[in-house]
């Protein structure tokens, strides 16, 4: 186990602000992340064991035991439970031969409940080691795990034509979009992004500022916060290095909107990150995922028009 800590430590070039990436990668590879593993990964980041530790046992993703070969989690919500959790709840129990906490005794599968998975429009679901299975009902839930004992992945039964993991035609085979209502942000005409782009940053943050506030463009995050006022009070803040953090963790109740806008139309997040990167100068912007919605985050990332943006900013 050693050896992969070594190598991990490696990877990513022995960075603290990585060890969360680096405690998902141990668990990986080893199924678990062990003392062992704890102590070799403190000493490469000059930490104490303690340190690591409390990263570790923050997130309810991370095992520091054994967790099974195949770890189940079932999203315990209050719309999975208006749409018949409690009978998949009990139909995997009986399925594993284990109860939720707890590993089977032969090491196959461990039961785990976790919090909304960005599927709350397809709910019950769960994750199975990170993939997805919606709509789920007691005899959906009972074949999978079958098909599980004998012997077929997760991948295998969930995405049967074998379709590319970082293609959108994987996360529509995974799951619905779900998108049903005409907006300005689907089913309707395609923005050229690179020309969006080019124009802006060739503008005075005045003007960006300006124009932002004149569209009564809000905040979507619940208070409604005015975008020109954020970007005004960002751009005459002391400091001159600032960033630019798009929250795109799936963790409200009966929501599903980071999931389809980031897999159907991620140029959009990415030209409105450049452009609100703009007034104030910032030079660095950075996505915020958890691992309970990780699935459909190599599509984002892989998209042409990532690369188109990138270079036009």
């Amino acid at each position: 186990m050693s050896k992969n800590v070594e190598a991990i430590l490696t990877r990513y070039q022995h960075r603290r602000e990585r060890l969360i990436d680096m405690l998902l990668a141990i668990q990986d590879a080893d199924g678990y992340i062990s003392d062992s593993s704890v102590h070799v990964l403190a000493n490469g980041l000059n930490l104490s064991p303690l340190d690591v530790r409390e990263t570790l046992s923050f997130y309810h993703f991370l095992h520091d035991e054994p967790a099974g070969e195949h770890k189940i989690y079932l999203a315990d919500t209050v719309i999975a439970r208006m749409n018949g959790y409690e009978g998949v709840r009990e139909a995997l129990e009986k399925a594993t031969g284990c109860e939720f906490g707890s590993v089977s005794a032969n090491g196959r599968f461990g039961l785990y409940d976790t919090h909304c998975i960005g599927l709350s429009d397809q709910e019950p679901a769960m994750l199975v080691d990170g993939i997805p299975f919606t709509h789920l009902t007691p005899d959906k839930a009972r074949t999978l795990i079958a098909a599980l004992n004998a012997g077929v992945s997760p991948a295998s039964l969930a995405n049967p034509k074998g379709l590319a993991a970082d293609s959108l035609a994987y996360i529509e085979e995974l799951v619905e979009s779900n998108i049903r209502q005409s907006g300005p942000v689907f089913f309707s005409d395609a923005i050229d992004v690179d020309t969006v782009i080019r124009d802006v940053v060739t503008q005075l943050p005045a003007e960006i500022i300006d124009a932002t506030s004149t569209s009564k463009l809000r905040g979507r995050g619940g208070a409604g916060f005015s975008a020109g006022l954020k970007w005004r009070l960002c751009y005459d803040a002391v400091g001159s290095e600032k960033y630019v953090i798009c929250n795109a963790d799936e963790g409200e109740p009966g929501t599903f909107k980071d999931r389809v806008i980031l897999t159907h139309a991620p140029e959009q997040v990415f030209a409105g990150m450049i452009i609100g990167a703009t007034p104030p100068a910032q030079k660095k912007g950075s996505f915020t995922f958890v691992t309970n919605t990780a699935f459909w985050l190599s599509t984002s990332k892989n998209t042409a028009v990532t690369a188109r943006t990138q270079s036009a900013g």
